[in-house]
Formats: C-alpha cells, sequence, structure tokens
C-alpha cells in the first residue's frame, strides 16, 4: 500500500499547492486492437474526477475492499483473462467484488469520464501534419481533457485540472505531446480546455487502479462481448454523474483545427 505521506507528496506535485478545493482527473487508457478490421479498433481514455479529500480517503477504502475480497493489490484487469492471476475468481465472488468497486467509486468520484475514438475516424479527418507526430490516443486523451473540463465547469470549478495516469503505457508519448499541444490551445483560447499538471505514476495507486476499472469497462462494454461474467456491476458506474462522447467528425475537426491555428 502506497503511504499517505506518498500520496500527499505526489497531489502537492500536481497542483503546487494543498488546497483541499482543487480537481485531479485520474486517467487509464485503453486501445482495442483485437480487431482484425482496422476500422473497429477504438481508442478509449476514461477516469474519474476527485478532489484532495477524497483522493487520500479514497486510498484506504480501496485497500479495505481488497482486504475484503482476499485480493492483493494491484487490482489490475488484464489479470482477470484465463492466464491472469485471478482466473479463478468464480462467477458470484466476481460479481460481489465488481459491486462493492462500482459503489465505492460512485461513493467518492465527483464524476466519471470517458472519451473514445475509433482509427477510422481519427485517419480520416485528423491532418497527416499531426499525425505524425500524434496519434488516435492522443487525440481522445485531448477530448477526455475537453469532458472533464465540461464537467468541472458544470459544478462551478474553473481553476485548471490536472492530469495523472499510469507510467509504462506505451502510448506515454502520445499524451504528452497532445497535453503540449492542449496547453498551446489553452493560451490562445480557441477550445475550452483548462489543463494543468500531467503526472505519470505506477499502478500501486489505488485511485488509477479505478481508472483503470472504469476505462476497461468501457471497452468491454463495447466489444462484441459486454458486460457479463460478474463484470455486470461495472456498468452501475456509467449511470451516475459520468460524462461520455465518442468524437463527432464537428468536434474533431475543431480540435484539428486549433492544433494547426
Amino acid at each position: 500500500m502506497v503511504s499517505k505521506e506518498y500520496l500527499e507528496n505526489l497531489w502537492f506535485v500536481m497542483h503546487h499547492s494543498d488546497e483541499p478545493g482543487r480537481l485531479t482527473m485520474m486517467v487509464t487508457c485503453y486501445l482495442d486492437e483485437s480487431g482484425t478490421d482496422s476500422q473497429s479498433s477504438q481508442a478509449v481514455v476514461a477516469g474519474f474526477l476527485l478532489n484532495k479529500n477524497n483522493y487520500l480517503k479514497f486510498d484506504d477504502n480501496w485497500n479495505h475492499l481488497l482486504n475484503k475480497h482476499h485480493i492483493e493489490p494491484p487490482l489490475h484487469m488484464n489479470e482477470f483473462g484465463q492466464h491472469g492471476r485471478h482466473r479463478d475468481i468464480d462467477y458470484p465472488e466476481r460479481a460481489l467484488l465488481f459491486t462493492d468497486i462500482a459503489n465505492l467509486i460512485n461513493d467518492y468520484k465527483i464524476h466519471s469520464v470517458a472519451a473514445r475514438l475509433k482509427s477510422i475516424e481519427f485517419k480520416n479527418i485528423v491532418d497527416g501534419k499531426i499525425r505524425k507526430h500524434m496519434g488516435v490516443y492522443g487525440m481522445c486523451f485531448m477530448l477526455a481533457a475537453h469532458l472533464v473540463f465540461i464537467t468541472a465547469n458544470q459544478q462551478n470549478y474553473y481553476d485548471n485540472i490536472s492530469f495523472l495516469i499510469e507510467q509504462g503505457n506505451k502510448h506515454c508519448g502520445h499524451i504528452l505531446k497532445a497535453h503540449h499541444m492542449m496547453t498551446k490551445i489553452q493560451k490562445v483560447g480557441t477550445l475550452p480546455i483548462h489543463v494543468g499538471t500531467l503526472a505519470f505514476d505506477v499502478k500501486d495507486i489505488f485511485t488509477l487502479q479505478a481508472s483503470d476499472v472504469i476505462a476497461w469497462g468501457i471497452n468491454r462494454r463495447d466489444s462484441k462481448r459486454g458486460l457479463d461474467n460478474g463484470f455486470e456491476p461495472i456498468a452501475k458506474i456509467f449511470k451516475k454523474a459520468h460524462n461520455e462522447h465518442p468524437f463527432n467528425d464537428e468536434l474533431l475537426k475543431a480540435f484539428n483545427d486549433a492544433i494547426l491555428s
């Protein structure tokens, strides 16, 4: 378990402040490349928004939840596959686990957010100059940031929002590029984005494990298989304080033009 002191230091690094009212978005990214048709692959960037108090409280409760279900942290969703360490958790126990997880996330989140973008849409609409430097992941991350701002704005929060994402993701370079582009767009004011610091940390951070559940759940829900076999309770997360949007052509073109301007 990560210490409270570490979490507080990480919060300060992200915000350069200990103010409890500031917000941070915990983000995990998935890219569904399982289909043989390139048009079927979809980028998913998802996570949930927290203030400092809930960020610290969530960690204790997540650890308690994992202990209750006899799961040694960290919890990674890919470990529920046929070769993963959680493959033997049976249907009833798995359903109970994800019921508790969904309830915990819903109790502590301000809002959850999910952005989706298909590879074919990215290829057809985004200018080649942009695609040389940033892939579908980066563009999807920009949409997620846009949704986060809209969500926060609805809560009368107008300050910059920091982002925490897991280390080691193979698309981190694209996200760094997207973050750099967003800060430039923010200065010009062509699109409503209020981004703060972008930080990376290991998935031992329990809030990142929870964002993994959200992003995995979106990806699984949109697949042919859907949320079945004990994963059904994850859908509860998407029914409460949740903002989700696929890129449409108009919005994608707006981001494209803002980057090029």
